[in-house]
């Protein structure tokens, strides 16, 4: 009897030992598939934020390259601009000298010698001029920047300078052919001397002009979905969200500052919650919360924080 109760057990044990493995054996598969789905999705999760910083990364080094190759230009112009404004400075000061020996040299004819000299080194820096100013003009056709008050200032040089060659050549031919006839010289010199005042006017207009574009810089502060709807920045990324600067971008949605001038931004959130774009060396700027859910942007390093000078601060 004993026998007959081993024999019917045995195989209830074995049907129920195989069905654990089975079920242990389809856990085991599903704990697999689903290991290895979150390890790809991880993998391309991570692979999409690197491409996302790798693109910020190259928008930061277009940016400060471009304001490099700006600051390149506007040093240039502004060498050539000064260089020929000195020049002028000079070329007044011998038409003051002939001005004032004038009346003298219809009977002094080695004073007369002095002056077709004086005219002569006149002509001569005068032409010089003008080719500076004509050499610079083709280097501003070429550059990819264009500051419309700068180049109407260059323009406006040139023709002061022909100005003046039409009348110091005037001038020596009433010297040469007329014997100094003193009325007609000393109108022409009066002339002469009226346009380099105006552009010795349209000089200093300039170097402020160039002063300002250098000084001056655009924000604007707002919710990224309110900036996003006025087209100043995009958003990308899908878990975490990345913000930069839109490239059709309206300048008249920014307010136009003096960096010289304003260095701190009073923002309605908490400095958490606070974010520039594009992104800034940390070290040339601090948010501090100031209480009531305020917070203050200060600039600590202006040279720094403005190689981009445009500003968009994102608020929630």
């Amino acid at each position: 009897m004993s026998n007959d109760f081993s024999k019917d057990t045995a195989p209830v044990v074995s049907s129920h030992s195989w069905k654990s493995a089975r079920i242990l054996l389809v856990l085991a598969v599903v704990v697999a598939v689903a290991l290895a789905g979150l390890s790809i999705f991880e993998f391309r999760s991570i692979t999409q934020k690197k491409q996302e910083i790798a693109s910020l990364q190259q928008e930061k080094v277009a940016f400060m390259e471009e304001q490099t190759k700006l600051n390149n230009y506007i040093s240039e112009v502004t060498a050539t601009v000064n260089d020929v404004g000195n020049k002028l400075k000079e070329v007044r000061e011998k038409q003051t000298t002939i001005s004032s020996f004038i009346t003298k040299a219809e009977t002094d004819k080695s004073l007369k010698a002095q002056i077709l000299s004086d005219i002569s080194a006149i002509e001569n820096q005068l032409q010089q001029d003008r080719q500076n100013i004509e050499d610079l003009k083709e280097r501003m056709k070429k550059s990819a920047f264009r500051i419309k008050a700068l180049e109407n200032m260059v323009a406006n040089l040139q023709k002061e300078i022909e100005d003046n060659q039409v009348t110091i050549a005037q001038l020596r031919t009433t010297i040469e052919e007329k014997n100094l006839v003193i009325k007609n010289t000393q109108e022409s010199l009066n002339v002469s001397q009226e346009n380099l005042k105006k552009t010795s006017t349209r000089l200093h207009e300039t170097e402020q002009t160039l002063d300002e574009t250098r000084n001056t810089a655009y924000y604007v502060i707002g919710t990224a979905k309110d900036l996003e709807a006025k087209n100043i920045i995009d958003q990308f990324g899908i878990f975490r969200k990345r913000s930069a600067l839109s490239s059709e971008f309206e300048r008249n949605s920014f307010t136009k500052i003096d960096i010289r001038k304003m260095t701190d931004f009073s923002i309605d959130c908490r400095a958490k919650d606070t974010k520039v774009v594009p992104p800034r060396s940390e070290s040339s700027y601090t948010i501090e919360e100031i209480g009531g859910g305020k917070s203050v942007l200060r600039i600590v390093n202006s040279e720094q924080f403005w190689t981009v000078p445009y500003l968009a601060i994102v608020v929630k």
